[in-house]
């Protein structure tokens, strides 16, 4: 049985991201409020964008929605894993941490 999630604080966080050249990644973290995972094809982050800089300096990111159903970790469209880590694959960023059940 999945953790219940009552709050923005009981996401999944960000415990590391590669993609230095998204607009959120500062210092190799995520700092957007929360990222969106998946889509029809693969664990994507759907947050991912190329810009100047933003986010919230001093905030790590969470995980705000995921898509992939079929992750292990994924309950109602909802992640469950205690962190993730996000990383390039092939010239997009990506969830590693997803694992198919």
């Amino acid at each position: 049985m999945a953790k219940p999630i009552n709050s923005c604080t009981d996401m999944s966080k960000i415990q590391a991201c590669d993609v230095t050249e998204c607009a959120y990644n500062i210092e190799r973290n995520c700092h957007a409020i929360a990222i969106t995972v998946g889509n029809t094809e693969a664990a994507r982050c759907d947050t991912f964008y190329r810009h100047k800089k933003g986010g919230v300096k001093g905030l790590t990111g969470g995980v705000g929605a995921c898509k992939m159903s079929d992750c292990k970790f994924n309950t109602d469209l909802e992640c469950y894993a205690d962190a993730i880590k996000v990383a390039t694959n092939g010239g997009e960023a990506v969830c590693k941490t997803f694992a198919r059940r």
